[in-house]
């Protein structure tokens, strides 16, 4: 009798090692797939280098104007709007501005109360009424731009 019990007690246990084993093997390939599926989607992130979607910024206007100390400025108005922005919202995105082909300037565009990310940039006129303003994002513990775009309008 006792041997019997022995028997079937080993027997148990070789299936519930057998159970666990396939659970722990359909949990990893679940794990793995859910990996699959972010990878297909990760292009679609301005933060990601290898985006592959469109033009991620608006160019919402540029104008001079005069400024408190009666000095002119050119100033350029850009917004990226909320559906182009991660899902997960900073406060902030960090930008690289590169107006006519000068060097570029890092700034940053701010988050405003109904979730796109608005920014702004003076420079001084240079005789000059078309400006292309190339925009990317800078990741900066990179010292990078990625993603840029470059549109352009007149005064």
């Amino acid at each position: 009798m006792v041997r019997h019990a022995i028997i079937m007690w080993y027997k148990m246990e070789v299936r519930m090692k057998n159970v666990s084993i396939i659970i722990g093997i359909l949990l990893l390939f679940s794990s793995c797939l859910k990996k699959i599926d972010e990878v297909e989607t990760a292009n679609t992130n301005i933060f990601d280098p290898e985006y592959a979607g469109d033009q991620w910024w608006v160019y919402d206007d540029v104008y001079i104007y005069t400024n408190s100390n009666n000095d002119q400025k050119v100033r350029f108005l850009y917004s990226i709007p909320e559906n182009k922005a991660p899902d997960l919202k900073p406060t902030h995105i960090d930008v690289s501005i590169s107006v006519n082909g000068a060097t570029p300037v890092f700034t940053q565009a701010d988050i405003t109360k109904d979730g796109n990310f608005e920014g702004e940039l003076e420079i001084n006129p240079s005789g000059v009424t078309n400006y292309c303003l190339e925009i990317g994002v800078y990741v900066v513990e990179e010292d990078l731009t990625i993603n840029s775009f470059t549109e352009c309008k007149s005064l």
